[in-house]
């Protein structure tokens, strides 16, 4: 038996847990990608192709996934994510996207009766 005290220990073996971060990670239909790109700022950051980027962004997800996350798809469509660069007054580029799938993932989480408040 240890030396260390009950409490002690239990509160060591929960430190070597770790819990897997969850991370949004954008994603389009065919339709929704074309319409996004092409009223994106940046167009040049995306693929030339919807089939290319679908491959690229699967690619990401497993790398994702080996890096111990949890990739979590988040559907996004062209006029929401429009609507929120208008509201917000920012323009559709890549770090407008990122902070708008930040958000709908926090706003999903607040949402889930699981998540405890």
């Amino acid at each position: 038996m240890s030396n260390l005290p009950a409490r002690a220990r239990r509160i060591g073996s929960v430190a070597h847990r770790r819990v897997a971060p969850v991370m949004g990670v954008v994603w389009y239909s065919a339709p929704e990608w074309a319409r996004v790109k092409a009223a994106a700022a940046d167009p040049e950051r995306f693929e030339a192709t919807y089939e290319e980027w679908t491959a690229t962004a699967g690619a990401s997800l497993a790398e994702l996934r080996r890096a111990g996350a949890v990739p979590k798809k988040v559907d996004v469509g062209a006029s929401a994510l429009l609507a929120w660069c208008l509201a917000h007054d920012r323009p559709n580029d890549a770090a407008a996207r990122a902070q708008y799938v930040s958000e709908r993932m926090h706003a999903q989480r607040d949402a889930d009766p699981k998540h405890g408040a």
